[in-house]
């Protein structure tokens, strides 16, 4: 299934799901433990993830991917 959430997270704690991760790329977001969890159980369980959430950092489109987020 495919699945978006919008909500804040904490990229560092999806690092495992994403890849070619810079350290910038890990101090991103907003915090969000709840949403991070979620997020994780759904790509344990297979399903696709997108994500929209924010970062006062960044002020145009920026896509992080991996194999199911």
């Amino acid at each position: 299934m495919r699945i978006g959430i919008a909500g804040p997270i904490k990229v560092s704690s999806l690092k495992k799901h994403l890849v070619n991760l810079t350290k910038y790329d890990e101090s991103l977001g907003l915090g969000g433990t709840a949403i991070n969890e979620i997020v994780d159980g759904f790509i344990k369980k297979g399903h696709k993830v997108t994500v929209f959430t924010l970062d006062p950092d960044i002020t145009k489109k920026y896509i992080l991917k991996g194999p199911n987020i």
